[in-house]
């Protein structure tokens, strides 16, 4: 299963963060992905989701993703209190294996903060399963 979290932020957030032409390559890479996908996916929505429109390959790769019938749409805002636990276990009532890949904005390999190392952390202390970060991630 591939769970894309907060893939808005990989939008204007991207480009804020990390500069027009890094934060274009890594949307590409992030997109080509999500369109190469065949198994189970997640998106996990968040406030910026709605960038997702003015960004066209991304906003096309997750639409397409979003139509598969092994596709689910959350809400998990990072904002809100709790957003990882309600995510993972949403995560958990659709999984039809224990292989998880995450991917999405952001990933924070230093100290692990990133909402992407949040979920991960989730999953495996509350409900046993062990995720993979795949490289597409988009890391600050």
């Amino acid at each position: 299963m591939l769970v894309v979290v907060h893939p808005g932020s990989a939008c204007g957030s991207a480009d804020f963060n990390l500069g027009l032409i890094e934060g274009s390559r890594v949307r590409e890479r992030l997109a080509r992905t999500i369109l190469g996908w065949t198994d189970e996916i997640v998106v996990v929505d968040n406030d910026l989701s709605d960038e997702l429109e003015t960004y066209a390959m991304l906003g096309l790769a997750i639409a397409n993703a979003s139509g598969r019938k092994s596709a689910v749409r959350v809400g998990g805002d990072s904002g809100k209190s709790g957003w990882a636990e309600n995510v993972a276990g949403q995560i958990c009532k659709v999984a039809k294996h224990k292989n998880v890949y995450l991917t999405g904005a952001w990933h924070q390999p230093s100290d692990e903060q990133g909402c992407i190392d949040r979920l991960s952390r989730i999953l495996r202390r509350d409900h046993g399963i062990d995720s993979s970060i795949m490289p597409c991630s988009l890391v600050l």
